[in-house]
C-alpha cells in the first residue's frame, strides 16, 4: 500500500511525501485430532476445528490419509480397509494462499 502523508505548517506552507506499507501475510495455524488406533473397515473421524488463520481465513482443509485416499473439509470421515500404520497429513490453507502443514499417525489393527 501507498500512503500519502501531506503536513501543513501555521505559514499554511505544505509537504508531502509518500510511504510504501508492505502488509506481511501469516502462515495459518494448522492442528487436528484423529484416533491414535482403529480397526480395519471402521470409520475414523478427522477433525482439524482448531486449526485458524491468524490474519485472514482459511479457504481450503486438505487431508491426506496415508493410504492413497484423499479428502477436504473443517471435518471428514476416513474408513481404512487394510491395517498397518499409516502417517496422515492435514493442510489448510489461508485467504491468501498461504499453506501449513499437520502430521499425524495412526494404528490400524485387523479385524
Amino acid at each position: 500500500y501507498t500512503v500519502r502523508l501531506t503536513a501543513m505548517d501555521d505559514d499554511g506552507r505544505t509537504s508531502t511525501t509518500n510511504v510504501t506499507i508492505k502488509v506481511i501475510n501469516r502462515a495459518p495455524e494448522a492442528s487436528a485430532e484423529a484416533p491414535s488406533s482403529s480397526r480395519e473397515n471402521s470409520t475414523v473421524k478427522f477433525d482439524a476445528s482448531a486449526s485458524y488463520d491468524p490474519d485472514g481465513i482459511l479457504s481450503t482443509w486438505e487431508w491426506d490419509f496415508g493410504d492413497e485416499r484423499v479428502g477436504e473439509g473443517r471435518e471428514v470421515y476416513h474408513r481404512y480397509v487394510d491395517s498397518g500404520t499409516y502417517v496422515w497429513t492435514l493442510t489448510v490453507t489461508d485467504d491468501s494462499g498461504e499453506e501449513t502443514q499437520f502430521n499425524g499417525t495412526i494404528q490400524i489393527y485387523e479385524g
